[in-house]
């Protein structure tokens, strides 16, 4: 499994290669062509994205999708539920449905009756069914696809915290002001916390 990145005419070709991959085949086929290039290796190669909102496989969080309604929205983690892998996204995406397919490019998942904001928790999230193969992944952006999830925490006042959204190919990061804060929501007439 390898991956081709163009960082740039200065910086020549990046060949990723997973961890354990016998690199001859490709840096022979490169120096035969007079391709600078270097190889790097990784535990996972990102692969099958060709932008945040064409990113079905693996499934990974991060990525912009398409639920059954037609509306835009994103997930946000890759999480597991009663020994199930699914994916996260907001409570209010696709508010009223209980089944449909969920796409990015291709077939993401489905959605099911777990909502927790129409379930009355006031929590903007729900839960989507996907296929296996899904990695600990969240897609950051077009040169580099993949930051991988090692742990969590509660965000502290003052820490930073950042937002990979379906609509923005880089981060946006500003400073934690206030925590279990809450507004209200036109899609519950309800306050929503988060």
């Amino acid at each position: 499994m390898w991956q081709l990145l163009r960082r740039g005419p200065a910086n020549g070709l990046v060949v990723s290669l997973k961890r354990g991959a016998n690199a001859t085949p490709i840096t022979n086929l490169l120096q035969a062509r007079g391709i600078n290039a270097r190889i790097e290796y990784a535990d996972a190669v990102d692969e099958a994205c060709t932008s945040r909102n064409v990113c079905d496989s693996p499934r990974r969080g991060g990525v912009g999708i398409t639920m059954p309604t037609g509306s835009a929205c994103s997930v946000g983690w890759i999480v597991t539920r009663n020994g199930a892998r699914g994916a996260v996204t907001a409570g209010h995406c696709a508010w009223d449905r209980k089944s449909g397919s969920v796409n990015s490019g291709a077939f993401y998942g489905s959605i099911n009756s777990i909502n927790a904001l129409s379930a009355g928790t006031h929590a903007d999230m729900r839960f989507i069914d996907i296929p296996g193969g899904a990695q600990p992944w969240l897609y950051q952006h077009s040169t580099t696809k993949a930051r991988t999830v090692t742990g969590s925490s509660l965000g502290a006042v003052g820490a930073t915290a950042c937002l990979f959204g379906r609509n923005s190919e880089f981060p946006r990061c500003g400073t934690i002001s206030s925590t279990n804060a809450s507004h209200f929501s036109n899609t519950c007439s309800c306050a929503v916390y988060g």
